[in-house]
């Protein structure tokens, strides 16, 4: 299949390139600084461009069969005034995402956006919703403009929740369900990663929200900390 992954040069875009290559998927890589993911594969194409500028996302989504959405904020923008100015690149990015599928006919997309987005607050422990909703704030009120826009289009859309992300090896026990999320359940970007590619052709995802972790266990800090440090 020929994906197109948006916010591709870090983090957990990154580790969904290389997931995808692994699994023998066509791979296009979009970012404002492309080069950053300093990865060469004869089936990876690096494409630069602004989900803001609505032209160069519709050029690059000629031929696309698949998007993947990993747009986030740095946190001094996630955190909000008087931080940082306010920024719509979630909200309107992710409008013109949409439109340029809709344009060249691209019908699946995945998009990842957090724990606490939406109706998954009440996941959420108190210390939990105090730390996200109101630390980071403008953060998820961007994330919940996004699922709105994107719960209101015809797309074959699915809304990744992940809880905290680590950079943990791959191979944990994944579980997408209900669970009581607090301040440090957690998963690696590598096991959300493999997860959002092995669901990409599954209709059984279609327009829904699905939440990402591994199962909370007595010690979780510990093994937060150790997940997050890790290389």
């Amino acid at each position: 299949m020929k994906i197109l992954v948006i916010g591709a040069s870090r983090g957990l875009g990154r580790q969904v390139v290389m997931a995808a290559l692994e699994d023998g998927h066509i791979v296009t890589a979009f970012a404002r600084h492309p080069e950053r993911l300093d990865m060469h594969h004869p089936r990876l194409q690096l494409k630069a461009g602004n989900v803001l500028e609505a032209a160069s996302l519709e050029r690059v989504m000629r031929g696309q069969q698949a998007v993947i959405c990993t747009l986030g904020l740095p946190t001094r923008q996630a955190m909000g005034p008087p931080f940082a100015r306010r920024s719509y690149v979630l909200s309107t990015g992710t409008e013109n995402i949409i439109k340029a599928m809709e344009h060249g006919k691209v019908r699946r997309l995945v998009c990842v956006t957090a724990i606490g987005t939406g109706d998954s607050v009440r996941q959420c422990t108190l210390a939990t919703k105090l730390t996200l909703r109101y630390g980071l704030h403008w953060l998820f009120r961007e994330k919940d403009r996004q699922e709105t826009i994107i719960d209101h289009s015809d797309l074959d859309w699915t809304v990744v929740r992940p809880t905290a992300l680590t950079n943990g090896r791959r191979g944990g026990h994944v579980i997408s369900k209900d669970v009581r999320s607090g301040v440090l359940t957690h998963i690696s970007r590598a096991d959300v990663a493999a997860w959002i590619v092995r669901s990409i052709d599954q209709s059984t995802d279609y327009q829904k929200a699905v939440t990402l972790s591994y199962p909370p266990r007595l010690g979780d800090s510990l093994r937060w900390l150790r997940d997050y440090l890790s290389a």
